[in-house]
């Protein structure tokens, strides 16, 4: 972290600066709060889906979001738009 907080006070301003004491205080707090992740871990926090169910807000944005796509891939969708693409084409 010295070497971090000198290069800081080189580039951002002398020691008694507070924007290069923010930025210090910033970086101590990130490396504080943020601990290294297994592989295990990672891989896990890619197929966690709880944000996206987690609240009846959560629920209704994710299913505005799936609908309109769920309704265009679905047989029915294709089934109705059927007689406009064969007209369409000349078939």
């Amino acid at each position: 972290m010295d070497k971090a907080a000198k290069i800081i006070y080189k580039y951002h301003g002398r020691e008694d600066s507070e924007v290069a004491k923010l930025e210090i205080r910033e970086i101590a707090l990130h490396v504080k709060l943020s601990k290294p992740q297994t592989l295990g871990e990672y891989i896990r926090g890619l197929w966690d889906y709880k944000q996206l169910f987690n609240s009846h807000s959560a629920r209704w944005r994710t299913g505005m979001v799936r609908y309109p796509g769920s309704r265009c891939l679905s047989r029915h969708y294709l089934n109705f738009k059927n007689s406009t693409i064969l007209n369409n084409t000349n078939l």
